[in-house]
């Protein structure tokens, strides 16, 4: 602490001895009397510091010298005491010298007693024991529980105890307590791997992220602070390890293999008794559905159980020394491939009850599956082959061929399944007979009675069946089992890769396919045959059976739809049979598309076939005509078919094949028919003889464009969104949708795009159809129109002597005709299309009579009146139907008006207000009214037609 002030002096020093310097150099006064100055301010500052400085440590120093002086006062006086304390032990030891055998003697007693004290406390905690391991015990502490028994026995057997008969008793007690403790142990991991809920655990129960990391395993320790059982994986590791302890692993692992298959049973018997309660009671909608929900319980708790049975095998296998144990009594340790088999072959043995096979057939068929396996894969080669490839080893006629309906065969009354050979009744009752010699006899019969089984006393032969064997079950027990399948060879990917180890899988595949596709399809083909016998059946024309064949129309299109429901619902229920449940939607749809068609050709046959028997099939007129495609053409022209199905139908002239159509296509509609139908008459035998087959083919149009929307409506669905398609019936759900939250999930489906487009194009053909039959309809229209207005023209008298006040009968029956088919399409169309129907029929009737005018040979003024009244007649009755008036009808009339003015008015009309009709229907009226004259007049005809012909020619 000297050293800053130290540093100043030096510094004031070394500046006084250079300002000396200079003052000896320097020869000027003035520069010396400043320097002069300068080193008396300097001095001054230097004693103030020195003074400052002694005055600042003056303390320290007097205390530092008086601490040196007291430490070299106590040095003296432990140099003083060490003198003294040499002088005494040098006194002690010659003392000790005199009375060493003494000092002997007492020592020898000193541990004499400290070893009796010893062996008193140890005795005492020895008899705390039994306490201290039942408390363990209780707080299910089995590791430090096992470890304290052991170490007791281990300690009882010493030498040191064993020479103490008050011991003995002890010994005998904690004997019986390590029996007690393994008993327990067994039955608590029993517990834990079958019988324990999840639920009554913590969250992380059955943990897969604890479960398959080693290290967390291996870092699993008893804490005697908390519950063990709160993690039931961690349980179960310690109770291997207090077994381990207490060195009983081979007889556990015994026990556990003996109650493996037995358990498995009681699992799925415990979920059948909840499902049964639960989900029955509550109405389950469907045993699809219950068997869905039964199959998803069992098969959560099953995933628990193996992996369980997993972690228990990870930690006996760490156990060197129960293994080794387990090689001297000639055991082995069992895998999880054995814990998997028992439980497939549980569950197999129960979907054969739901699923109503027999079980021989099951066995049969694992047989089968087994020996395929190693024939195609080689016993155990290639053992990440797929179960695709061994399902397709095994062909359907094999498969099938065990998949028997047990309704087919009559079996005696006796229950469902036998287990009188299998190796589990035969050790059950092999169990059975030692504990009756136990009981009888009372002593120990080797190899029973070690263990108390308070679980496992009996094992339910069957199930008790939640719903009726049906093999369409299947819908609700393939999806699960895949998911389920797919998890436990996640789960236990190391030790089950071989094909054989998925015999579940491959068993409800091979069902699917060998035996639920087959029947699907006799299904369809019973009932489209059902289809097609309602099809073939003749009706007579005034039998009651017509209505029941209109309503079978739509009734058949309703169950093809809800066919094809169930198809797509087995799509999302079996989604790896997609594709096949898609071509049998293909092929029921095309199959219904020719009973359609048969169907409308028995609709549209015409009476003449009696007539003409041997012959190939005579249809009515309207149905040849729309076979014309002429005809379709120019029905696609007319403005109405493009305002109702949303496009033209104009033809372009690349669509005109020849000189022909060219020439048919300048021509409307009334024009083009009339110039098809020629100078015939349209016979009662080439209509539709009433209104039956006409509903009938107004349902089966409408039934056919229904159904054309909601196929195309199915396959967009089927390409873009899958999931989406069911919503298209409410009634109708697959099991996999259970709940609401699984509703409009993305479903991957083995749908090809070539099979939408078969879909997408069989659509188009019921459209087409669809559109086939409308356009008979409207044909029929006019060849009823046909039918009754050509009679009255071409065959009617219209030279009259007295004026009638009636229209004629054939005109009245055609209206009656219209009413009644107007009724019958109105109950059956949409509006739109009935309006279709009827448009353009005023302008067809006036065309009709306009054209066959020139077939009147004479008329008078009655004869107008009357054609007249038929026209008025016509055009009420097609006003009422079409709720707008027929003003085409209008233009017949003044047609048939001009016949009451005389030629030449005919002309100056002409003239004054310009030609309404063409110069040909002209020519048609001046010659009916030259031959209507009493006396000929050739030359005014002649100059008539002239006229007309410059009048025509001049307005060109």
């Amino acid at each position: 602490f000297f050293l800053p002030s130290a540093v100043s002096l030096m510094e004031g020093s070394t500046s006084l001895t250079s300002a000396i310097s200079d003052l000896s150099k320097t020869g000027n006064l003035r520069e010396r009397e400043t320097k002069r100055v300068e080193l008396e301010d300097k001095l001054e500052k230097l004693n103030k510091q020195v003074t400052e400085f002694v005055d600042e440590h003056h303390d320290s120093f007097f205390a530092s010298l008086h601490a040196f002086f007291g430490v070299c006062t106590q040095v003296d006086d432990a140099k003083a005491r060490v003198l003294a304390l040499r002088n005494a032990l040098l006194s002690c030891k010659t003392l000790l010298q005199c009375k060493r055998d003494h000092i002997r003697q007492l020592w020898l007693e000193h541990l004499e007693y400290k070893e009796m004290l010893r062996l008193l406390t140890k005795i005492e905690e020895i008899k705390g024991v039994p306490d201290a391991a039942e408390k363990l015990m209780q707080g299910k502490h089995h590791v430090h529980a096992a470890q304290l028994l052991v170490e007791t026995t281990r300690v009882l057997e010493n030498e040191s105890f064993g020479a103490i008969k008050a011991l003995h008793d002890i010994y005998r007690d904690l004997a019986k307590r390590r029996e007690r403790m393994h008993e327990h142990l067994i039955d608590e991991m029993h517990m834990h791997l079958y019988l324990k809920e999840s639920k009554h655990l913590g969250e992380d129960y059955w943990s897969s992220q604890v479960d398959d990391n080693r290290h967390e395993i291996e870092a699993v320790e008893e804490d005697l602070e908390r519950n063990p059982e709160q993690h039931s994986m961690s349980y179960l590791i310690l109770c291997v390890r207090a077994l381990a302890v207490l060195q009983r692993l081979p007889s556990a692992v015994t026990a556990i293999k003996e109650r493996l298959k037995i358990e498995v049973s009681h699992i799925v018997e415990r979920a059948v008794v909840f499902a049964e309660k639960h989900y029955v009671s509550e109405g389950e909608r469907g045993p699809p559905r219950l068997l869905c929900r039964l199959l998803t319980d069992i098969f959560e708790k099953m995933i628990q159980v193996v992996r369980a049975h997993k972690c228990v095998l990870e930690e006996i296998r760490k156990q060197k020394d129960g293994l080794a144990a387990l090689a001297g009594t000639q055991g082995a340790v069992y895998s999880e491939s054995e814990v998997w088999n028992a439980v497939q072959a549980e569950l197999e043995l129960l979907l054969c009850e739901y699923l109503n096979v027999e079980p021989d057939a099951q066995n049969a068929v694992a047989f089968t599956f087994n020996e395929q396996a190693s024939a195609i894969f080689g016993l155990g080669s290639n053992l990440g082959a797929s179960t695709q490839d061994l399902a397709a080893a095994v062909t359907d006629a094999e498969a099938s061929s065990f998949f028997a309906k047990t309704k087919d065969k009559k079996k005696p009354k006796s229950l469902l399944f036998s287990f009188a050979n299998s190796q589990n009744a035969i050790a059950e009752t092999t169990a059975n007979l030692e504990r009756t010699l136990q009981e009888e006899c009372g002593s120990f019969v080797p190899g029973a009675g070690q263990l108390n089984d308070k679980y496992t006393n009996m094992a339910a032969s069957s199930h008790k069946l939640l719903c009726k064997k049906d093999l369409h079950n299947i819908t609700g027990i393939f999806k699960p089992t895949v998911m389920f399948t797919e998890e436990i060879s996640v789960l236990l990917a190391a030790t089950c890769r071989s094909p054989a180890s998925q015999s579940l899988r491959q068993f409800v595949e091979t069902f699917v396919r060998s035996v639920f596709l087959q029947q699907l399809r006799e299904d369809l083909r019973a009932t489209l045959k059902v289809m097609r016998d309602a099809t073939d059946r003749p009706v007579e024309s005034n039998s009651d059976d017509h209505a029941a064949k209109c309503n079978s129309v739509l009734q058949s299109t309703k169950d093809i739809f809800a066919l094809a429901g169930n198809m797509c619902c087995l799509m999302m229920d079996l989604p790896s049979y997609s594709s096949e449940f898609a071509g049998q939607l293909h092929s029921l749809l095309t199959q219904y598309m020719g009973i359609c068609h048969n169907r409308f050709s028995n609709l549209v046959r015409s009476r003449r076939q009696t007539q003409a028997a041997g012959r190939k099939t005579l249809l009515v007129l309207s149905a040849e005509w729309q076979q014309d495609r002429r005809v379709v053409r120019a029905l696609k022209r007319d403005a109405a078919w493009g305002a109702l199905f949303g496009a033209t139908g104009d033809m372009d002239e690349e669509d005109v094949d020849d000189v022909e159509e060219a020439v048919y296509a300048q021509y409307g509609e009334a024009d083009f028919l009339c110039e098809l139908l020629g100078d015939q008459f349209v016979d009662k035998l080439d209509i539709l003889p009433d209104t039956h087959p006409i509903r009938s083919l107004a349902n089966l149009h409408e039934s056919a464009s229904w159904l054309s929307e909601e196929i195309l409506h199915i396959a967009t669905k089927l390409k873009h969104a899958p999931a989406t398609v069911v919503a298209m019936w409410p009634e109708q759900s697959p099991v996999v949708f259970m709940d609401e939250e699984a509703v409009g999930q993305e479903v991957s489906l083995h749908i090809t795009g070539d099979t939408i487009g078969r879909l997408e194009s069989v659509a188009l053909d019921f459209k087409q159809f669809a559109e086939g039959c409308l356009m008979v309809l409207r044909l029929e229209l006019r060849c009823h129109c046909f039918h009754n207005l050509l009679p009255v023209v071409r065959r009617g008298n219209y030279y009259c002597d007295v004026d009638g006040i009636e229209a004629d009968p054939i005109v009245v029956q055609l209206n009656k005709d219209l009413m009644l088919i107007e009724d019958a399409l109105s109950a059956c169309l949409l509006s739109k299309r009935v309006a279709y129907l009827f448009d353009g029929l005023p302008a067809f009737c006036a065309e009709i009579l306009v054209r066959n005018l020139k077939c009147i040979r004479r008329v008078n003024s009655h004869g107008v009146k009357r054609m007249c009244r038929n026209i008025f007649a016509l055009q009420q009755n097609l006003t009422n139907i079409m709720k707008t008036r027929a003003t085409a009808l209008g233009r017949a009339m003044q047609y048939y008006e001009l016949l009451l003015l005389r030629p030449e008015e005919v002309l100056q009309d002409i003239v004054a207000k310009g030609p309404v009709f063409t110069e040909r229907e002209y020519r048609n009226v001046l010659t009916l009214m030259y031959a209507s004259l009493k006396t000929q007049d050739d030359d005014g005809y002649a100059a008539s037609i002239q006229d007309l012909g410059a009048i025509f020619h001049e307005l060109v």
